[in-house]
């Protein structure tokens, strides 16, 4: 399945590693808009996205 990750407006492809779908670096602070789109490879309705869960981390790199 072919996927992009829309942050702010902004399409990336998606490259997942292990268990995780996506990861986004260099945002500014403040609120974000992330939306998962989702190309599946089977034609017509049969096609099921399914998420048992969803984690979303927020980290920094700041260092001082």
């Amino acid at each position: 399945m072919e996927y992009l990750v829309d942050v702010d407006g902004s399409l990336s492809t998606g490259t997942p590693s292990g268990q995780v779908l996506a990861s986004v670096s260099g945002l500014n602070t403040g609120y974000h808009n992330v939306a998962l789109v989702a190309k599946p490879s089977v034609p017509g309705n049969a096609a099921t996205l399914l998420f048992e869960s969803a984690v979303v981390t927020v980290g920094t790199a700041l260092t001082r």
